[in-house]
C-alpha cells in the first residue's frame, strides 16, 4: 500500500498508535464529466465534455490503546481526516505524489478487542496528484509547424493545469495548440527580441516582462490572449504504449522566429 500522510502526519505511525490496513485502497481516478444532450430528429446524444471531477482515497485504520488512550487517539486520528488539506502517498520509495482534500468522512469506530478500532474514512481528492518537485524544461525552439516536446515532464499521466508557460522573442504571431483535445492559445501581439510572455494557464493570463525570471510573479503589464474553438490551452500528456515515455508536446504555429525564439514550461509532473 505504500505510505500515507495527512497533512504531514504519517497514517502508519512509528509510534505504533495507528496503521494503515490492508483494506484500503489505491487512489481512484476521477471520473470524466459529460453532459449529453439529445437533439430532435437526430439519432444518438452529442457529448459536451464538462472537465473531469473529483478523485476519491478509501483508507481503513486501526487505532491502538487501552480505556482513556484509545479513545484519545481516535478522536485526534478523526480530527485530523475532518480537517485534512493535503493527501500523500508514496507507492515507492522513488514516487512521492499529493493532492488537496476537497471533502472527507469518517464511519463510526469498530472495537477490535479491548486495545484497538477499526476507522473507516472516505476522502475526496483533486482529480490530479503531483511530484513535490516543480520541473523547469529546457527552452525549445519554436518552428511553425512543429511540435516541441518537453521531456522534464514525461511519464506524467494526468492535466498539468498548474503549468506557467515562458515565450522568448522575436515572434510576431504565436499561435500553441494542444495535440489532445484540439485546446490552444493565441498570442495576440509581437513579442520583441529580448522580451518574456509569461503565461499562467491556470488562469489564461499572460504578462509582459523584460527578466526571464519572472516565474509566477505576475506584473503590472498584462497582455491579451485569445483561443480556438476547443477553448483555452490546456496541457495534457500524449500517453503511449510505454507509460514511463508518455509525452508532453505543443503544436507550434505563427511566423517572425529566429533560433532565439523560445518556449519553456514550469509546472509539477501530473498523475491520475
Amino acid at each position: 500500500m505504500g505510505v500515507w500522510a495527512i497533512d504531514g502526519v504519517e497514517l502508519d505511525d512509528p509510534k505504533g498508535r495507528w496503521r494503515i490496513e490492508h483494506a484500503s485502497k489505491v487512489p481512484a481516478g476521477a471520473n470524466r464529466r459529460v453532459t449529453m444532450l439529445d437533439v430532435p430528429a437526430r439519432d444518438g446524444s452529442i457529448a459536451v465534455r464538462q472537465g473531469v471531477g473529483t478523485g476519491t482515497v478509501s483508507l481503513t485504520l486501526a487505532v491502538f490503546g487501552e480505556g482513556a488512550v484509545l479513545d484519545a487517539r481516535r478522536s485526534a486520528l478523526v480530527s485530523l481526516i475532518q480537517q485534512a488539506r493535503k493527501i500523500m502517498w508514496s507507492p515507492a520509495p522513488e514516487r512521492r505524489i499529493s493532492t488537496n482534500v476537497l471533502q472527507s468522512s469518517v464511519s463510526d469506530p469498530e472495537r477490535r478487542g479491548a486495545t484497538a478500532l477499526l476507522i473507516q474514512a472516505s476522502i475526496t481528492t483533486h482529480p490530479y496528484w503531483k511530484e513535490p518537485n516543480t520541473a523547469f524544461s529546457v527552452p525549445q525552439t519554436l518552428v511553425a509547424g512543429f511540435r516541441v516536446e518537453f521531456p522534464e515532464l514525461a511519464g506524467s499521466t494526468g492535466r498539468l493545469d498548474d503549468a506557467w508557460l515562458r515565450v522568448t522573442g522575436p515572434t510576431k504571431s504565436l499561435t500553441l495548440t494542444s495535440e489532445r483535445g484540439a485546446t490552444g492559445l493565441h498570442l495576440n501581439r509581437a513579442v520583441n527580441a529580448g522580451e518574456y510572455v509569461f503565461v499562467d494557464l491556470a488562469r489564461f493570463v499572460g504578462y509582459k516582462s523584460s527578466r526571464d525570471s519572472d516565474w509566477g510573479l505576475p506584473s503590472s503589464e498584462q497582455i491579451g490572449l485569445d483561443f480556438p474553438v476547443g477553448g483555452p490551452l490546456q496541457v495534457w500528456p500524449t500517453v503511449t504504449d510505454d507509460p514511463e515515455k508518455s509525452q508532453v508536446s505543443l503544436v507550434v504555429g505563427g511566423s517572425g522566429f529566429t533560433s532565439a525564439s523560445k518556449v519553456s514550461i514550469r509546472a509539477a509532473r501530473s498523475f491520475v
